[in-house]
């Protein structure tokens, strides 16, 4: 059984992603507005990069005095990403 065809999975969004480019603002705008914990970061080839989550924000963001205008989304992601096909 593949994963995307178990029940629990059948009624689930697909993720919100965006690009190790892309501001942390963007990131944190939209994660409020669509009430969800992380962003799914995917490189060039549509691979993914990295995952950024509320954790990270507090932590590599806040903590550090960054500010969220001005940084990447690749400068706080976590890159040690674990997949399932």
């Amino acid at each position: 059984m593949k994963i995307k065809d178990r029940p629990e999975f059948k009624n689930k969004p697909k993720p919100f992603v965006l690009g190790p480019d892309d501001m942390v603002s963007v990131a944190i705008k939209t994660m409020a507005s669509l009430n969800i914990g992380s962003v799914v970061i995917l490189d060039k080839d549509g691979k993914v990069a990295g995952i950024v989550t509320e954790r990270d924000l507090l932590r590599r963001l806040l903590n550090a005095g960054l500010d969220p205008a001005k940084t990447a989304l690749s400068k706080i992601m976590t890159s040690q990403v674990k997949t399932a096909s």
